[in-house]
């Protein structure tokens, strides 16, 4: 029988996440047993008791559902491939969207993919080439998101059987050197993350720069749009690997060794391309200061509340995170502030006003709360007092800061 999807279901060891993605293909407007066929993917790691569950899980639905210890495409008889993991969801939908676009569309299309939440004036809501590619590499090897054409049978195999998210992360950069007609899905979702094996030392001393260097050999022969977004999609791994907590993978020189590379990738890498990636502010400093060689919070300028290094937007001050107030228990005239940023410590002075009188807020302590980037600290906790005066009105006050002495801005009241 042929069906509309195949969805490939990774088995790990959880009956109830089980359930559920399959309770969510059953739920999708499709007809579950006649247009989806489900594959339970059982690899050499699940345990034989569970094996055992899956058998008869399997058996209790209708043809449409197997149970397959490896990976075989001729047993794959849809026209779409959805890659799931236990415990991931697609909105009901879902499928029937992608039918609907695929019969309206005069070109054959290449892949579906969920639409990005985010909503900024880069990516407005269009289906065009460079929009999909923007969404691509924001969703950084999760594959679920992905429901592909059977175009792609060589690449979805290897993305099967890949177990780290690098070799994931390789094989959708080569579709998207490849894919010409994408669609994105504006209001389906899937819900669930699928989890990957924790990286090892090779993974940043060989696995990551042979990553890079396969990134670079595919721009070689690819438009700009897709250069452009092949370095996304590197810059996404090298941030992510910024932000690991790597003191129990690797040692101290190895940790300066890997900072070493990294530096000499990130000088090879557009500062625009680098402002991209998903990354905090806190690994956006860490990421610039590195390649420059200096701490760049020093060197960012301050508009309206929001610092710029390069004309590049760094940081918002106004982030909900960045001071929260309360007075203390015994004593409202006691203001307790907590500042979380990734500016410079002593170069911000936070204090309270009313427009004309000012009451500063002493520095008392560091918070549990701190943010590293390969060891470094780049954000931390800390603890600020304010004394008032008696006659002093709290509610009619506001916080400013004046950072580096020279930029004053309003944070909140």
């Amino acid at each position: 029988m042929a069906y509309k999807f195949s969805v490939i279901v990774e088995l790990v060891k959880n009956k109830k996440k089980l359930k559920q993605t399959l309770n969510s293909l059953k739920g999708q407007t499709l007809d579950f047993n006649s247009e989806i066929q489900v594959i339970l993917l059982a690899d050499s790691r699940v345990e034989k008791e569970y094996l055992q569950f899956c058998t008869e899980f399997a058996a209790s639905f209708s043809e449409n559902v197997l149970l397959l210890g490896r990976l075989d495409f001729s047993q794959v008889q849809g026209t779409w491939i959805s890659c799931l993991q236990e415990g991931q969801e697609w909105s009901p939908l879902a499928f029937e969207t992608v039918v609907r676009m695929e019969q309206e569309s005069i070109d054959p299309i290449d892949f579906a993919l969920e639409k990005y939440k985010e909503e900024t004036a880069e990516n407005e809501t269009e289906n065009s080439v460079e929009f999909v590619l923007n969404q691509m590499w924001k969703f950084q090897g999760e594959l679920g998101k992905y429901i592909f054409s059977r175009h792609y049978d060589k690449e979805v195999e290897k993305i099967v059987l890949a177990n780290e998210k690098i070799e994931v992360m390789h094989q959708l950069a080569l579709i998207t050197t490849k894919a010409e007609y994408m669609i994105v899905l504006e209001k389906e979702r899937l819900t669930g993350k699928k989890i990957y094996k924790e990286k090892q030392k090779e993974w940043y001393f060989k696995q990551l720069p042979d990553f890079g260097m396969e990134i670079q050999r595919l721009k070689a022969d690819a438009s700009k749009a897709r250069r452009e977004q092949l370095d996304l999609i590197y810059m996404t791994q090298l941030a992510e690997s910024m932000k690991d907590k790597v003191e129990n993978i690797l040692s101290e020189e190895e940790i300066r060794r890997y900072e070493l590379w990294l530096q000499e990738a990130l000088e090879k890498i557009d500062d625009a391309v680098i402002n991209r990636a998903n990354m905090n502010a806190a690994t956006r400093r860490y990421a610039f200061s590195l390649k420059d060689g200096e701490d760049i919070a020093g060197k960012v300028v301050c508009r309206n509340g929001k610092f710029y290094y390069k004309n590049m937007l760094f940081f918002d001050i106004k982030n909900a995170e960045t001071f929260i107030m309360h007075a203390d228990e015994s004593d409202n005239h006691k203001i307790i502030g907590v500042s979380y940023h990734p500016l410079q410590e002593n170069q911000i002075i936070f204090y309270l006003t009313d427009g004309e009188k000012e009451y500063p807020f002493v520095y008392k302590e560091k918070g549990e709360k701190v943010y590293r980037c390969l060891n470094h600290v780049e954000r931390q906790e800390r603890i600020y007092e304010c004394i008032l005066p008696a006659e002093i009105d709290p509610s009619i006050l506001y916080v400013e800061c004046i950072y580096m002495g020279k930029y004053v801005t309003n944070l909140s009241k």
